[in-house]
């Protein structure tokens, strides 16, 4: 686990990690993530679901969020998809311009962190 001031990145099981976001972040937090995801995802054998709980609302930075998530983890041949859990208007827009900039679609959106976690059970059952 790694653990940041507001933004952490945990292991759920074998085919998915949690990346939590507090109310009110700190920019340099994000980049910390987005490399410990990088890392979590160079390191598995198989694809990697990151599942991101923004249920609390954060004051997330566009531009730091864009950019970490752009120059990381997005691309990453390892990564299965992002789970978003959360109606979060900062995020949609940054998920929307991820796609148009890389054509790839990766984000599935979740009402609650519940629905995107049995979700992960669903995968892993598979």
């Amino acid at each position: 686990m790694s653990r940041t001031n507001t933004v952490v990145v945990k292991s759920i099981n074998q085919i998915a990690i949690l990346m939590q976001w507090e109310a009110t972040i700190n920019p340099s937090d994000i980049m910390a993530a987005y490399t410990e995801i990088q890392r979590i995802l160079e390191q598995a054998t198989n694809p990697i679901y990151v599942v991101v709980d923004l249920t609390q609302n954060p004051q997330m930075p566009m531009r730091e969020t864009l950019t970490g998530a752009l120059f990381g983890p997005y691309g990453h041949p390892m990564l299965a998809q992002w789970l978003v859990a959360g109606q979060h208007n900062i995020g949609l827009m940054v998920a929307r311009l991820l796609e148009r900039t890389t054509g790839k679609k990766q984000v599935t959106w979740f009402n609650t962190i519940d629905d995107a976690l049995k979700f992960v059970e669903q995968q892993q059952q598979v």
